[in-house]
């Protein structure tokens, strides 16, 4: 008898399972992702986050793109020159008496292709680099945390974007090249630098907007959830207004809108 509960119960479990994917798939039909070109941005504007952990303010994330111009791709033979974006955040924050600081510089081209992507942190007493080198979608990476060092080569399936995590900057980027419409999904591959390594995520917008206050004025959002990292990110016309992840209380709100 109890045997034949258990089979019921498992029956019930993977049938709940596939009815949920499916009700998923019928109320936000899946859409292919089809990278664009990103538009002209704008040199020198900052964008400055406030960042907020377990409801207490912790510090401020900001991102800028520093320069345009030409950038050597490739190795060797195939060597040939690029238009690039040249871009740098700074994360400073302090959270239960340990301060942390990050510095990233990010390069890519005008379709968000990246092409060199560098890292480098302090928490308390305690440092990492990270250093990543592109050539087309082959990446070169390695990690340097105090005495030990990681490296990694790897193959990227084509068209794989680059996120961390916790930068919004990436995310903005992102959102800038690439339109999700309400109520829809996509899968995409993501390379995330601390991992050295890249995962497919799925992107789900809700149906409805949100409205989001930025120095006093109200802005109706999208809603996008993050399945696999547990990001919900609010866009106001392709503009990261928040960066949320609800189990780490962690809250990045844009500052105020740019000009």
């Amino acid at each position: 008898m109890k045997k034949a509960w258990i089979i019921v119960l498992s029956a019930a479990i993977v049938g709940g399972v596939f009815a949920f994917e499916y009700w998923t798939s019928i109320q936000f039909p899946l859409v292919d992702y089809t990278p664009g070109d990103l538009p002209v941005l704008p040199v020198g504007i900052v964008r400055e986050y406030d960042y907020v952990i377990e409801g207490e303010m912790a510090g401020t994330y900001r991102f800028w793109v520093e320069a345009t111009g030409p950038y050597a791709v490739g190795t060797g033979g195939s060597l040939s020159m690029r238009v690039a974006y040249f871009a740098r955040s700074l994360t400073s924050l302090e959270h239960e008496g340990v301060a942390a600081e990050i510095e990233m510089i990010y390069v890519f081209g005008t379709d968000l292709t990246p092409f060199e992507y560098r890292l480098n942190a302090s928490l308390g007493d305690e440092s990492e680099r990270i250093t990543c080198v592109f050539d087309g979608w082959n990446v070169e990476g390695k990690i340097e945390a105090g005495e030990s060092t990681l490296e990694q080569s790897l193959e990227l399936p084509e068209d794989t974007a680059l996120f961390d995590t916790f930068m919004p900057g990436h995310w903005d980027l992102f959102f800038k090249q690439f339109t999700l419409e309400p109520g829809k999904r996509v899968t995409i591959d993501a390379f995330i630098p601390q991992l050295l390594s890249h995962l497919s995520i799925r992107l789900a917008s809700d149906k409805k907007a949100k409205t989001i206050s930025i120095g006093g004025v109200d802005y109706e959002c999208l809603v996008v959830r993050i399945v696999e990292l547990n990001l919900v990110l609010y866009l106001h016309e392709g503009d990261l207004i928040r960066l949320e992840e609800p189990d780490r209380g962690i809250v990045i709100s844009l500052r105020e809108m740019p000009p």
